[in-house]
């Protein structure tokens, strides 16, 4: 409904419900997504690759194609937010998640410090664990390598709002990407004030609620 009607073929494939991935960030969960989720994600990629043959596969956070591209031998291009790269200056935030409301901002401020590299460690294992199956090497334990993963990374921001250091020739900044959804304004539009800009914004994984 948000798309409208394409203009081109399209596949559906498996995803996981919006839902889930954004109650496992919430909770704090420990993998965004399993093994036995992302090689179901690899199989499907793989069919659908394999019966469209394209010269050049596209993906965003599905972390499945770095596994699928390079199997089918097809350059894939990941696109991310600048914040996820591994050359980004830039800080870790403490996320609003479940334990935050329990215990008090302090408190999990201290245990967030302490066990941040641990977890983003332990995300880094199922995508690591269906690469080994598939005979491709380890990203290692760095989670922005993960989500950054591909024979080119673009980043849809602008470098004033992400700076970086020492970006390789196949990372660069690609802009925001603009994209106005096609479906009817809510009820409650015509009750805006109509003296300010009206500003619609989508804050994306790395916002809040």
């Amino acid at each position: 409904k948000l798309l409208g009607p394409l203009p081109f073929p399209h596949h559906p494939i498996h995803t996981i419900p919006s839902k889930r991935f954004l109650d496992n960030m919430a909770q704090g969960r420990l993998f965004l997504y399993g093994p036995r989720t992302l090689r179901k994600y690899v199989e499907e990629d793989s069919q659908v690759l394999a019966e469209i043959a394209p010269d050049l596969v596209v993906g965003d956070l599905r972390w499945s194609l770095s596994v699928s591209a390079r199997l089918a031998s097809i350059p894939y291009i990941a696109i991310a937010n600048t914040y996820w790269s591994p050359y980004a200056r830039r800080c870790f935030p403490l996320p609003d998640v479940l334990y935050t409301h329990l215990l008090g901002v302090r408190l999990v401020k201290l245990l967030y410090r302490l066990e941040r590299p641990l977890f983003f460690a332990l995300q880094c294992l199922p995508l690591n664990w269906v690469r080994r199956k598939h005979g491709l090497p380890s990203l290692g334990f760095n989670l922005c390598r993960i989500f950054t993963d591909g024979d080119y990374t673009l980043y849809a921001d602008v470098p004033e709002l992400v700076p970086t250091y020492d970006l390789p020739p196949n990372h660069q900044y690609l802009g925001p990407v603009l994209w106005s959804p096609a479906g009817e304004l809510p009820r409650w539009w015509d009750s805006l004030r109509t003296d300010r800009p009206i500003v619609y914004a989508t804050l994306g994984t790395s916002g809040g609620k």
